[in-house]
């Protein structure tokens, strides 16, 4: 027999006890009434005394002749001790049963007419004043008639709080032993009485006898705790559960004193609920609140909270802070995707975390930034540590799928407390000296001085702008034209300008990088193509279809959805493909796992023209050359600076030109902005030019109204 079962018997043994105690004394109660109603039944007095004993009872009397096969019943009330008396046959009664007990009410009273039995008692449910009651009926034979009942007398009792108490009870004890919780019932001296299963379950079978045993040798109670429980019969707290060759539970104890009135015993009932996986997920949660998830290094949230501690400790100690961003980690996510990026930041966490000195606090600030705390700069010189940074990120070689990533740094310094008396203002400060690093090339480190911070505002605002630019196409768009060695106009190319409502006019080389660095180029570059398809349109109004070029960036390449919106927006406003000219830079070649040449391949393949810009200023552009048939090339305009004083300059540019044209690809020179260079270039074979001295930028209507249209 299991434990489960032994505790459920002695439960019913209990109940069986109670019962049969109530039960005894009840028949002993109805026998002196059957037997004081038959004795002295012509007694006035010993008829009250039987009718108060009834009314005391909350019992009604009946009783059943066979002559007239009804029933007397005779009803006690409790507020005026009257009785009532009522006629009944048996189907009127009947008719009350509850139909689940009806068969079982038939059968006992069928047995009892007949003479199979003497006695009858018998629980069942009625329906009394539209409610279901539960009665118990309990009668005797007083006469019988050849063996059959010919009078028969008995009791009637509503004992519908009874079962309801027992029913409670059963309930109890089922959800005691079946609770979740650990629930243990122990005397005031805290000593073990029961335990459900869940307790068994948890110090485990080999401890199954266990009563009499104080639960201090299971559970961690202080002094206080216990005090508590007896002034105020609860208490609640956490502690931990022993148990023999394991490690302690964390638990959440909860005890409160019952006290069995009938019996009057006082007992402590205790739970205990297992805290293991909340405190796990309190710890999860703890680590989420406080540490990056993918390098598990401090969050943003902590750097800021642990810097104002040490803020308000360091007294005489000097601080420094490193505010550190990582160049080229945008072309890295674009290029390899997301997973490869997330690799790269948690190689570089380990190894700058490996590389600074002792008492460096590390963090992630989000993004590809970092920041460093170092509280002693006294000890190590503060530009030290800075190159130390720059240096362990340029170190850093991370390799996908055979081919080698380099990232660098840029590393804004600024020095407690000349840079800032508080963490924002620290922060604020080493992020503005960042940027300026940026400015200076990248892969170094700069101090913070006064007026970055104004700088780096600047740039904020400037990007808010520029989003509201962009979202509501705002930027403005010029044309410059492209020339033959006549000087004749055969094309144009499309380029930004942007007058900002704070700084004025911002040349291309501040807005551009801010545009690039926040992700906002494919949205530029639609902008740009719509332009590009408004001019060519106007243009044709005026009775000049030339060809015009617009550049798009590498992740306008990757993306699936550019070739429709590149169409849709040609188709708008009824522009030949031929007309649009994309140009595209080595950039977009470095996209790996999706084919570059396979997309550019299907723009081209649906009409457009596809040139590379700024030619010879990368490392692979012959390979690109060889592996794509591009419509256009354009040589950079770095080539013109040396070649009437360096022969190898000249040499490799003709080169160029010779393999272009054994490539059967147009070439252009951009840049040109003097006679001497135009003349040179024409000597050389030079079809094609691009540059101030032919024709500088300008707004479309004033493109149209010079000369070279008229």
């Amino acid at each position: 027999m299991t434990e489960d079962a032994n505790k459920i018997k002695r439960l019913e043994r209990r109940v069986q006890r109670e019962k049969k105690a109530r039960i005894e004394a009840e028949e002993l109660l109805n026998s002196k009434s059957l037997q004081l109603y038959s004795q002295f039944l012509n007694s006035e007095k010993a008829k009250n005394e039987l009718e108060l004993a009834l009314w005391a009872t909350n019992e009604s009397f009946w009783s059943w002749c066979y002559s007239s096969n009804s029933f007397l019943i005779k009803s006690f009330s409790n507020k005026n001790k009257s009785v009532e008396k009522s006629v009944f046959n048996f189907k009127a009664l009947s008719e009350i049963v509850h139909p689940s007990c009806y068969n079982k009410v038939q059968s006992a009273w069928e047995m009892l007419k007949s003479g199979q039995t003497q006695e009858l008692d018998i629980e069942f449910r009625a329906f009394i004043q539209d409610k279901v009651r539960w009665l118990r009926a309990r009668g005797r034979v007083v006469e019988l008639n050849d063996d059959t009942a010919n009078s028969i007398t008995g009791t009637l009792k509503d004992i519908s709080n009874v079962r309801h108490t027992e029913s409670s009870f059963k309930l109890m004890s089922y959800a005691f032993s079946k609770s979740r919780d650990a629930m243990l019932i122990l005397t005031r001296s805290l000593e073990i009485i029961e335990v459900n299963d869940a307790f068994i379950n948890i110090v485990g079978s080999e401890l199954l006898d266990i009563t009499n045993v104080s639960l201090s040798e299971f559970v961690e109670l202080r002094r206080d705790v216990i005090n508590q429980l007896f002034e105020s019969s609860v208490t609640k707290t956490e502690s931990r559960l022993l148990i023999p060759n394991q490690k302690p539970i964390a638990i959440e104890v909860a005890m409160s004193e019952f006290i069995d009135e009938e019996a009057n015993n006082e007992y402590i009932i205790a739970t205990i609920r297992d805290l293991s996986e909340r405190k796990l997920a309190e710890k999860k949660l703890h680590k989420l609140a406080h540490f990056d998830p993918l390098t598990d290094l401090l969050n943003r949230n902590s750097l800021q909270h642990r810097l104002d501690e040490l803020l308000n400790v360091v007294n005489a100690n000097k601080l420094v802070c490193y505010f550190i961003d990582i160049d080229g980690f945008k072309t890295v996510n674009d290029t390899f995707g997301h997973e490869t990026g997330d690799e790269l930041l948690k190689d570089l966490a380990f190894k700058l975390n490996d590389k600074l000195p002792q008492m460096s606090i590390l963090s992630r600030w989000g993004g590809d930034e970092f920041v460093v705390i170092y509280p002693k700069r006294d000890e190590i010189k503060w530009n030290v540590i800075a190159q130390q940074i720059v240096d362990c990120v340029d170190a850093t070689q991370f390799t996908v799928e055979g081919q080698k990533i380099e990232v660098s740094a840029s590393v804004g310094v600024a020095l407690f407390p000349e840079h800032g008396k508080d963490a924002e203002s620290l922060l604020r400060n080493a992020d503005a000296a960042m940027y300026s690093a940026k400015e200076q090339g990248k892969n170094c480190w700069q101090l913070y001085y006064k007026g970055l911070t104004d700088e780096a505002i600047k740039r904020v605002t400037m990007l808010s702008e520029l989003k509201s630019a962009l979202k509501n196409n705002t930027l403005d768009f010029v044309f410059q034209g492209k020339f033959d060695e006549e000087r004749e106009l055969i094309g144009s190319e499309v380029l930004c300008r942007w007058q900002s409502s704070l700084y004025g006019s911002v040349p291309p080389s501040i807005f551009i990088p801010i545009i690039e660095q926040n992700g906002l180029e494919s949205e530029l570059g639609l902008c740009a193509i719509e332009a590009t398809c408004k001019g060519i349109a106007t243009l044709k109004e005026f009775g000049y279809e030339i060809p015009v070029s617009v550049n798009i960036c590498a992740t306008q390449v990757t993306d699936d959805s550019f070739l429709e919106q590149l169409i849709s927006i040609v188709d708008k406003h009824h522009v030949r493909r031929e007309l649009v000219e994309l140009e595209v830079t080595e950039s977009v070649f470095m996209i790996e796992g999706d084919d570059p040449f396979l997309r550019l391949k299907a723009i081209q393949d649906s009409g457009f023209k596809i040139s590379l810009d700024d030619f010879g200023t990368g490392y692979s552009a012959l390979s690109y050359l060889r592996q794509f048939t591009f419509d256009v090339v354009k040589i950079d305009r770095s080539f013109l600076y040396e070649l009437n004083s360096d022969d190898k300059a000249l040499n490799l540019f003709n080169a160029i030109l010779e393999m272009c044209r054994a490539l059967k690809t147009k070439t252009i020179i951009e840049g040109v902005e003097t006679e001497e260079q135009f003349r040179l270039l024409v000597s050389l074979g030079v079809q094609q030019f691009q540059g101030f001295l032919l024709g500088k930028p300008t707004p479309l209507g004033d493109f149209i109204a010079n000369r070279y249209l008229k």
